[in-house]
């Protein structure tokens, strides 16, 4: 059984925005970032100019949440 999604990795660069479901597919498609220092920080943190977040999915939020 696969591992359930519990978040999702929001890059942010100006007004460039992406989106990741794995830290390892994000680095392979940056190879600029060094996922061991990566993995090591609390998010949200900046890295190379770059702020990245990490968000829950399937959560609903309302009520003032």
């Amino acid at each position: 059984m696969a591992a359930a999604l519990n978040n999702i990795i929001i890059l942010t660069c100006g007004d460039l925005r992406e989106f990741w479901t794995s830290l390892v597919l994000l680095c392979e498609a940056h190879p600029e970032f060094s996922y061991h220092y990566i993995k090591k920080n609390k998010f949200p943190f900046e890295y190379k100019g770059w702020t990245f977040e990490k968000e829950p999915v399937n959560v609903k939020k309302g009520n003032g949440e």
